[in-house]
């Protein structure tokens, strides 16, 4: 993706950072034409991914495992349009998985849904590459602003899975919701489904379809203006059973708890246990948006290969966010308003480099972007 601001490959990260006045000039020894950017070993994505890089390592192994067990779908010859007679493979013709034991697995065991291919979806050839490659070609870009901010413009995966893409994505709709959200009382609901030994595709069946039959509701639309909820998995391994549940902000009247209680068990058939709390404080809000939108998923599922297969699977096409009432109209990915110029500075290898070499400038930049973040892993690269 282009970056408008710089000209340069790669998209900005939506946090900026601004910086103290000592700062203006602070890498005015840095010249882009002479820093090498985009060096296939740069440091940048291993200090994007810091901490989480086990983690991802089991992502990579678990998309590599589906692409292996799913058949691919051999593609119409080069310049091939619909409505030619030029004879072509039909979309319907498979070709057989690389690895059919794993295929086997896939679909006895982890009930993988008919008719999904290896060319499509988050453990293609092009989604892996970009998962690996997150954090690459990235530079650093200076507003015109005085002080000046700084930001980071670098290639990302946006993978539901990826720590650092989730985060951002998260804090991004955060600032988002935080400036456009009407000054109105806020309440927190937790919705559940009782945990039964089922697949998580047939769990996340049941709580979204219960949660549309809940929102079409009489008593759910007199009390209940607008919101939006946000999905977790968790897995109790005690029990071998998944635990897929909804956490909702919503705004409108006072929904009394024992009314909400039955009209969801009367729907989920299942399930009567929720928990409803009243959001004091516009701080109680941000620290709700950003716990819950920063998630990733559950440790528990990470440290188990078909725990984690089994979620790749049924979570792909789902929406983790749903909006609903008067909050459909929020644009909660929007990019946020800068009239701000920024040029590009340098190559991030060419900052954490000087960061290492001990230039004061360098080190005052990075804080500032980065915060305690630079000073731990300092502590692994010493100069």
């Amino acid at each position: 993706m282009l970056c408008r601001q710089s000209g340069h490959t790669g998209s900005s990260t939506d946090r900026t950072a601004a910086a103290p006045p000592a700062a203006a000039s602070c890498c005015a020894h840095l010249d882009p034409h002479e820093s090498t950017s985009h060096e296939p070993r740069s440091r940048y994505p291993g200090f994007r991914h810091s901490g989480s890089a086990p983690s991802r390592a089991r992502v990579l192994r678990v998309l590599t495992r589906i692409h292996d067990a799913l058949p691919a779908v051999k593609p119409p010859p080069p310049g091939w349009e619909p409505g030619q007679t030029a004879p072509y493979v039909p979309p319907d013709v498979f070709i057989p998985p690389a690895n059919p034991h794993l295929a086997d697995a896939l679909t006895t065991t982890l009930h993988a849904p008919p008719g999904l291919t290896s060319n499509a979806g988050p453990w293609s050839t092009r989604n892996i590459a970009r998962f690996q490659n997150c954090g690459h070609s990235a530079w650093l870009l200076q507003s015109d602003d005085e002080p000046p901010r700084y930001r980071i413009a670098a290639d990302r995966c946006r993978n539901r899975f990826c720590p650092a893409c989730q985060r951002e994505r998260g804090l991004l709709i955060a600032a988002n919701l935080r400036t456009k959200l009407p000054e109105k009382q806020v309440r927190f609901l937790t919705l559940t489904v009782r945990a039964q030994d089922q697949t998580l595709r047939t769990a996340l069946d049941h709580l979204y379809a219960s949660f549309q039959k809940l929102r079409r509701s009489k008593e759910w639309k007199a009390h209940v203006g607008g919101g939006l909820a946000m999905l977790e998995c968790s897995w109790q391994p005690a029990r071998n059973r998944w635990h897929p549940h909804f956490h909702v902000l919503w705004t409108g009247r006072y929904f009394p708890k024992d009314a909400l209680r039955r009209l969801w068990l009367q729907i989920t058939g299942d399930s009567y246990i929720i928990d409803v709390r009243l959001v004091r404080s516009r701080e109680d809000l941000v620290t709700y948006l950003t716990e819950y939108l920063t998630k990733t998923i559950a440790k528990r599922v990470l440290s188990d290969p078909d725990r984690l297969t089994e979620a790749v699977l049924a979570l792909h096409g789902r929406k983790l966010l749903v909006t609903f009432g008067n909050w459909c109209h929020l644009s909660l990915l929007a990019t946020p308003d800068d009239d701000a110029e920024w040029t590009a500075v340098c190559s991030i290898d060419a900052l954490l480099q000087a960061v290492i070499d001990g230039h004061p400038a360098a080190l005052q930049v990075a804080s500032t972007l980065w915060r305690h973040r630079v000073h731990s892993w300092l502590k692994e690269h010493p100069p």
